[in-house]
């Protein structure tokens, strides 16, 4: 999915994520860039990989 984001000149990414799937995602260098928040009962967090950088 990175690479198809960045052949369509994408800025970057954003998922919201799980707080159990953050390292999964950190694997990929996305950082986390919000506070946590609980949807149905499940804590998450927003995280975005910058192709701009």
């Amino acid at each position: 999915m990175i690479e198809e984001a960045k052949k369509l000149n994408l800025k970057g990414l954003k998922c919201d994520a799980r707080m159990t799937a953050i390292e999964f995602y950190q694997r990929f260098g996305m950082e986390v860039v919000s506070d946590v928040v609980r949807k149905n009962g499940k804590d998450y967090v927003m995280m975005e990989l910058d192709f701009e950088q």
